[in-house]
C-alpha cells in the first residue's frame, strides 16, 4: 500500500514541477498540464484548444467576456452575445449593434445605422431619420429637418415649407390659400410659376398645347434643357445620357463644377494701382513744399 501512495505522491510532485511556468509565462492549458504561454489579461480558465503559441481563453473574470476568437477578455456590453478582439460588439441577439460597436440598442424599422445612444443615424433608401432619431420617416423632397411624426420641420435653401408641413415647394415665395393650400401662388425672383403651380428656375415662357408643363424659352444667360424641364445657368452645352440635365461646358466668364456653372468673380476695374498711388504721393509732396515755403 505504501509503494502505491509513494508513486502517487511522486507523480503529483513531478506534475507540479512540470506545470510551473516562468514569469511572465503562465499555464495556458485547460487542465493545468504545464503548457506555458503568454497570459490573456482577465482570463480565469483557458480553453481546451489553447496552445503555447496561441493561448485561448474559455472563461473570463466577472465583468469580462471572451472575444469570438477567444484571444481576448473584453469588457462586457449589455445584451451583447459576440465580441471582436478589439472589444466591439458584433452580435446583439434580438437587438442591434451601434455603428461604433459599443452598445446594443433597440431596432428601429428601416434604420440602417445607429448611434450608441440608440438614435438612428441613417435609414434605408427613401427614408430619413426624424430630428430626434427615434423613427425613419418617408423622405420629403427639399426637406432638411424632420419632426418625429414625419412632418417637415425646415426646408432647404430655395424651398418653402407649406403650412401643413408635409411638403417643400421649390422656388416658391408664397403658398396658396383655401383650396389652393399646398400649392405655390407666387415664385421667388428668377423662377416662373407654371400652370401646375410649380416654379421653374430660369424659365421665361411655359409652353402650350403639347408643350404644356414644359419650358420653351429661358431667361438671358440660361440654356434650355433638351427635355424642356429646366434652364441651366451660364451653360453652353448640356450633357447627354446619364449627364442629361447637367452642363458639360459653360459660357465664357463661367466656371463648371459638378454639372453646374457659376459666374467668375470680376476683378476690380479700379484698384489702388501704381498711378493712383503715384498721384497721392505727388500731391503729398506738393502740399509739404507749399507749407514749407509759407
Amino acid at each position: 500500500m505504501k509503494p502505491i501512495i509513494f508513486l502517487i505522491t511522486l507523480f503529483s510532485l513531478i506534475s507540479l514541477i512540470y506545470s510551473q511556468c516562468t514569469s511572465p509565462k503562465v499555464d495556458v492549458s485547460s487542465g493545468g498540464t504545464g503548457v506555458c504561454g503568454d497570459p490573456i489579461d482577465g482570463c480565469t480558465a483557458y480553453d481546451t484548444t489553447s496552445t503555447a503559441d496561441a493561448p485561448k481563453c474559455g472563461t473570463c473574470a466577472a465583468g469580462k467576456a471572451a472575444s469570438s476568437d477567444k484571444t481576448k477578455c473584453v469588457t462586457q456590453i449589455t445584451d451583447c452575445t459576440e465580441y471582436a478582439a478589439d472589444g466591439k460588439c458584433t452580435n446583439c441577439g434580438s437587438k442591434v449593434a451601434s455603428s461604433d460597436g459599443t452598445a446594443c440598442v433597440a431596432s428601429i424599422t428601416d434604420c440602417r445605422t445607429y448611434a450608441a445612444n440608440g438614435k438612428c443615424t441613417a435609414c434605408n433608401s427613401g427614408k430619413t431619420p426624424s430630428s430626434d432619431g427615434t423613427t425613419c420617416i418617408t423622405e420629403i423632397v427639399g426637406c432638411s429637418t424632420y419632426e418625429s411624426n414625419g412632418n417637415c420641420k425646415a426646408c432647404k435653401t430655395d424651398y418653402l415649407l407649406i403650412g401643413a408641413k408635409t411638403a417643400c415647394l421649390y422656388g416658391c415665395k408664397t403658398e396658396g390659400t383655401s383650396t389652393n393650400a399646398g400649392t405655390c401662388a407666387a415664385c421667388k425672383d428668377g423662377f416662373l410659376l407654371f400652370s401646375d403651380k410649380s416654379c421653374v428656375y430660369g424659365c421665361k415662357t411655359e409652353g402650350t398645347g403639347g408643350d404644356a408643363g414644359k419650358c420653351t424659352a429661358c431667361n438671358t444667360d440660361y440654356l434650355l434643357t433638351t427635355a424642356k424641364d429646366g434652364c441651366l445657368y451660364g451653360c453652353k452645352t448640356e450633357g447627354t445620357g446619364a449627364n442629361a440635365g447637367k452642363c458639360t461646358a459653360c459660357n465664357d466668364g463661367y466656371t463648371l463644377s459638378s454639372g453646374t456653372c457659376t459666374k467668375k468673380a470680376t476683378e476690380n476695374e479700379n484698384p489702388d494701382n501704381d498711378d493712383d498711388n503715384s498721384f497721392g504721393l505727388h500731391s503729398s509732396l506738393l502740399l509739404l513744399l507749399f507749407t514749407f515755403l509759407l
